[in-house]
């Protein structure tokens, strides 16, 4: 299982910070072998209901952060990012 923790961190004062939610990624394939999997999300937050969904068929060689990139993107529509000086991989 995965677990992605988002926190606030009030002028980076260590002591002040508190957690906003989680994400808990889990692979639910029935065994675990070959190329893809299925996996499921469970979101939770303090201020909103928890949000549950699921990805099949996913390429297990793109890794954790893609994995978790997808479920965000699925969830929330997460719109192609652009950074500065940097080109990146994520669209």
């Amino acid at each position: 299982m995965l677990r992605v923790t988002l926190e606030i961190v009030p002028f980076g004062n260590e002591s002040r910070k508190r957690v906003l939610g989680t994400m808990e990624i889990a692979n639910t394939t029935p065994i675990v072998s070959g190329q893809t999997g299925e996996y499921t999300c469970i979101l939770t937050s303090d201020r909103h209901d928890d949000i549950e969904h699921e990805l099949v068929n996913w390429p297990r060689k793109l890794g954790a952060w893609r994995l978790t990139h997808a479920f965000l993107q699925s969830m929330f529509g997460v719109c192609k990012m652009k950074t500065k000086g940097t080109k990146s991989r994520w669209t």
